[in-house]
């Protein structure tokens, strides 16, 4: 029981935290803007289309269906954003244009990347030496002290949370099936003891 409920606590935080950086990303699109936006209304349905970018984040990604229909309406009126519709399933459809998905990607990436050094700099966790991360995001590997240093600590909600940054930004560069991957080191033996993948079973 208390292992779901640091699950369902971990998640939420996490999901936050990526609502947050969506919406400041696009806020700050709207910053510097001129009327001449008002021009892009005598644009043709296929130009339209050909600037769009549709993206799907799957209902495992959210809380309940209920969360997923509020993210739907924080981010529905944000600049770059053309709809976010919630599905029957509990998914979100978003479409986005080009400009506005590029932006929110590389705030995301950030976001993955910042958290990887807090982690590893001193005093960032208790056991987490090293972590590094590939290009795409589709894999980390974080080297602790020891297994058992791990197991005693409390890291794992921080690799946790890694997880589910890098699983967010995947999803939004386009992979509805994409998933993320996490290896943990323990420094002692070199050998990888744990490998998580999110989105969780």
């Amino acid at each position: 029981m208390k292992n779901n409920f640091v699950k369902l606590f971990s998640f939420f935080c996490v999901f936050m935290c990526c609502a947050l950086i969506f919406c400041g990303c696009m806020e700050k699109n709207n910053m510097g803007m001129t009327d001449d936006n008002n021009n892009a209304s005598s644009m043709t349905d296929n130009q339209d289309n050909d600037k769009e970018v549709k993206i799907t984040l799957p209902a495992a990604m959210f809380e309940s269906i209920d969360a997923a229909k509020e993210e739907a309406k924080q981010i529905l009126n944000q600049e770059g954003v053309i709809s976010a519709e919630t599905a029957e399933d509990g998914s979100l459809n978003i479409v986005m244009t080009k400009d506005g998905h590029k932006k929110t990607l590389e705030q995301l990436k950030k976001s993955v990347q910042d958290a990887a050094d807090e982690m590893q700099k001193d005093g960032g966790s208790d056991s987490i030496k090293k972590v590094t991360v590939n290009e795409d995001l589709s894999e980390a590997e974080i080297t602790v002290s020891s297994k058992e240093d791990f197991k005693a600590s409390s890291d794992n909600f921080q690799v946790f949370a890694l997880g589910l940054k890098m699983l967010y930004y995947r999803r939004y560069n386009g992979d509805d099936s994409a998933k993320a991957t996490i290896k943990l080191r323990d420094e002692k033996t070199n050998e990888i003891f744990d490998t998580k993948i999110y989105p969780q079973e």
